[in-house]
């Protein structure tokens, strides 16, 4: 059996960082006797950059093979160069298949962008191969988030054109796939049909987490530690995180310790309220291994999303709870509903400080309620977030389209 497998955005084995969710999916394929083929792009959209001058094919010590189609490079996501990179991207891995001596049984895309997914979805119905595509943003609704209120309208007939992509996306597919069960949702609110459906939610390498973090020697302290590691951009609210920090630096003292990880436009608003509270702590940029650290030394991860946002279970969400760190949370989201029907943390609303402050208050006087919320996310992870375990039922999900191209 051969299956290929697109994706524009994530990173490989290139980028020198662990397998996320289209590499793990290839590996556990790769175990279960699949040849898997791993479509990426010669340039990275993460951190523009260029990973190969022209089309590169690599294979990993699983035996997967990875193809780099070559992709002309952009310096701004919001761009005529961006566009026409997608569609450049597009010709060439289409040229690409069209030259390949074997053709798959089955094709997985990631979903957004729309463009490339909806043209390979083309070829595939072309020559009766099953066809899925897997939503990580509720695409182009995720567009509307940047129109002011009164403009919405306005953005909503902008997008039009792309809903009908996505419904006819829709109907060229065999199968749709989701980071949550809430993206389903959405995908069917745009056009049902007979297609199969299933959510598997952003994983990590729990065993391999569990194993390193054992391995690290707590520092012992009195203080609730939490832990704010990723993006510092303007759609997570570290704004809020500060000033719950503020609040609690007068109202607790010593008793609560903030440690921020990461770069992006709110690190110099970090960097100002670390030199005036005690509780506040910038790291910048730091590694994985420097990462599993900070998780071993905290009691709480941070998890604060803009208002509006419109994630649904994100990749930080296991990364966390895989640590056996209960999250503070800001979107309201399936997210949301899996931390309070599973007491793996406390929610609040974006922007909301004050009930930030409060829920880190709870777990600094009710320190037993930590261990208790510690254990259930541990628990949670190993049956739902778990790579070896949700990547492997989603490999057999795949090999079960081979009959229905």
């Amino acid at each position: 059996m051969n299956i290929w497998i697109v994706s524009l955005y994530e990173p490989t084995l290139v980028d020198q960082t662990r397998p996320m969710r289209y590499m793990s999916i290839a590996s556990a394929l790769k175990s279960k006797g699949v040849t898997v083929t791993y479509f990426s792009s010669t340039f990275r959209h993460a951190n523009k950059h260029v990973r190969f001058q022209e089309q590169t094919e690599l294979m990993d010590e699983d035996g997967v093979k990875t193809v780099f189609i070559k992709s002309p490079s952009y310096s701004k996501n919001l761009s005529r160069e961006r566009i026409k990179a997608h569609k450049v991207y597009t010709q060439n891995i289409l040229a690409y298949f069209n030259q390949s001596h074997e053709k798959p049984d089955v094709i997985l895309c990631a979903f957004p962008p729309i463009d490339t997914p909806l043209a390979i979805s083309n070829w595939a119905k072309e020559r009766k191969i099953a066809f899925a595509f897997d939503i990580i943003d509720p695409w182009p609704d995720v567009i509307l988030r940047i129109f002011p209120k009164l403009m919405k309208p306005f953005g909503k007939i902008l997008i039009s054109r792309y809903n009908k992509s996505v419904r006819k996306l829709i109907d060229n597919s065999t199968a749709i796939t989701a980071i949550s069960n809430q993206y389903i949702e959405w995908i069917k609110g745009k056009k049902s049909g007979g297609y199969k459906t299933a959510a598997f939610y952003p994983t990590v390498p729990f065993k391999e987490v569990q194993a390193k973090l054992k391995e690290i020697q707590r520092e012992p302290s009195e203080k609730v530690r939490l832990v704010y590691a990723g993006n510092l951009g303007i759609a997570y609210d570290i704004p809020c995180i500060l000033k719950a920090a503020e609040v609690l630096e007068k109202q607790l003292p010593g008793k609560t310790s903030f440690i921020i990880a990461g770069v992006g436009e709110h690190a110099g608003m970090v960097e100002r309220y670390q030199e005036k509270l005690d509780n506040v702590k910038y790291l910048g940029r730091i590694g994985y291994e420097e990462l599993l650290v900070q998780y071993a030394n905290a009691d709480l991860g941070l998890a604060q999303y803009s208002k509006g946002a419109t994630q649904s279970v994100t990749y930080k969400f296991f990364d966390y709870l895989g640590a056996g760190l209960p999250i503070l949370n800001s979107l309201m989201s399936e997210m949301a509903t899996l931390i309070d029907d599973e007491n793996v943390g406390l929610n609040n609303q974006p922007e909301d400080y004050l009930k930030l402050a409060e829920n880190i208050s709870f777990f600094v006087q009710e320190k037993d309620k930590l261990k208790e919320f510690s254990e259930n996310a541990v628990s949670l992870t190993a049956r739902k977030g778990d790579n070896d375990v949700v990547y492997n039922e989603f490999a057999e999900f795949l090999i079960g389209l081979k009959k229905e191209g």
